[in-house]
């Protein structure tokens, strides 16, 4: 079984979770989704992106 990367690009998160890519965009500039700052590309923590979307889906 392939290990999960630990960062992702804007494209790999979209997909992760299932959005398009503006939606994502989106919600970046919404302040829902953040970016990791450390690199000069767009990239995403998995872990925090599932904690968020987590926490997203047990609003709802």
């Amino acid at each position: 079984m392939p290990e999960q990367p630990l960062t992702m690009n804007h494209k790999e998160a979209a997909q992760l979770l299932g959005i398009s890519e503006r939606t994502l965009y989106d919600l970046r500039k919404a302040g829902v989704v953040k970016r990791l700052p450390q690199f000069k590309s767009t990239r995403y923590s998995v872990a925090q992106l599932r904690k968020t979307f987590e926490e997203q889906s047990d609003a709802a």
